[in-house]
């Protein structure tokens, strides 16, 4: 599983940014980790 900061690295782009696509509904909902994290993994990266 990777972190939401793990990701923007991985693809070179901001955590915000990520955070906007997820709002307008461009990514998928992403499951959160019992302490309310974003949990990116299998299928979400």
């Amino acid at each position: 599983m990777m972190n939401i900061a793990q990701v923007s690295e991985k693809f070179d782009i901001t955590k915000e940014t990520l955070r906007y696509w997820e709002r307008l509904g461009l990514l998928p909902t992403i499951p959160r980790n019992e302490s309310g994290y974003r949990d990116y993994g299998g299928n979400n990266c």
